[in-house]
């Protein structure tokens, strides 16, 4: 005769074992890592309505491409690594943060930023206004996969797959690990993994899509 067995034994029969890899403040500080990629990401995006992407002055129809290239991002690119600096100094002075490493998480933060601008100013390059649109919808998509808004397991096979190749997702990563210390410190390998991104988007602003060469406006200063 079998031995039914008892609700007791059964809840009891497994004792779960809780590792803490980094004690956090509190639980908004956990949430940090996902909202401040997202919040570069529409930085890069109003970076990219602020100015004219596929317009060049006509002095500039002689350069190289990837000048070109270089002489119009200049000026987001500084307006994106503000936002990185406007970021960080509220994360340690207001909110009071705690910060495993100030200089990882700085790094990772800039790379990311300006990286994220590159991918938005090269679809803005290929599709226009398109472009800008589908950068909005390319963020929700990688929000969903790169665990900022539910966990990656519990979204499905479609995200789960999605997961390892959005630059966000290893963006996420790296910040964990600079400012909480988790992952062994090791921000480094998930921070590289965001370069191909920005190279595979910096290839393709300088080659997909057309300038439109315009006339720079003149002024005149009356003496």
């Amino acid at each position: 005769m079998r031995n039914p067995g008892s609700a007791e034994g059964l809840a009891n029969s497994v004792r779960p074992e809780v590792e803490i890899a980094a004690a956090l403040q509190n639980n908004g500080s956990a949430y940090a890592p996902n909202i401040i990629p997202a919040a570069f990401w529409l930085g890069a995006g109003i970076a990219a309505f602020l100015i004219h992407v596929r317009v060049l002055p006509r002095e500039a129809q002689g350069f190289s491409r990837i000048a070109q290239f270089l002489g119009k991002i200049a000026a987001p690119s500084c307006v994106v690594l503000l936002q990185v600096l406007l970021v960080i100094l509220p994360v340690l002075l207001v909110l009071h943060m705690q910060v495993a490493d100030i200089a990882a998480l700085s790094l990772t933060l800039a790379v990311s930023a300006v990286t994220f601008l590159i991918i938005v100013f090269a679809l803005t390059r290929a599709l226009g206004d398109a472009g800008k649109a589908l950068s909005i919808l390319f963020l929700a998509v990688q929000l969903s996969s790169s665990g900022g808004i539910i966990t990656v397991e519990l979204g499905g096979g479609v995200f789960m797959g999605i997961s390892p190749w959005p630059p966000l997702t290893w963006v996420v990563k790296a910040i964990k690990a600079s400012m909480f210390g988790v992952f062994g410190h090791a921000w480094q390998l998930p921070l590289l993994l965001v370069a191909p991104s920005g190279f595979a988007a910096t290839v393709m602003a300088c080659t997909v899509g057309k300038w439109a060469y315009v006339e720079q406006a003149t002024r005149c200063v009356r003496r």
